[in-house]
């Protein structure tokens, strides 16, 4: 898959999320974002942790999300 604009929150994230149809229903991260990416088929976990955002878990089976935020920026 090729990195494409994917609008104002993901700038070089991935179309694959938006694309996706399912099933089956997907997790997934490393494309950074400022919040939770849901879509009916696909998740996205990555809440830009290194870069001073937020550690986001996906519990199952009740399918609800736990975060905690950053103590500092690692990384650029």
């Amino acid at each position: 898959m090729a990195s494409r604009a994917a609008g104002p929150t993901a700038p070089t994230a991935s179309r694959g999320p938006t694309l996706w149809e399912g099933p089956p229903f997907v997790v997934y991260g490393h494309t950074p974002r400022p919040k939770i990416y849901r879509r009916k088929w696909s998740v996205c976990l990555d809440t830009a942790c290194v870069q001073g955002g937020r550690l986001t878990a996906y519990v199952l089976p009740g399918k609800s999300f736990v975060q905690v935020k950053a103590r500092k920026r690692y990384f650029p």
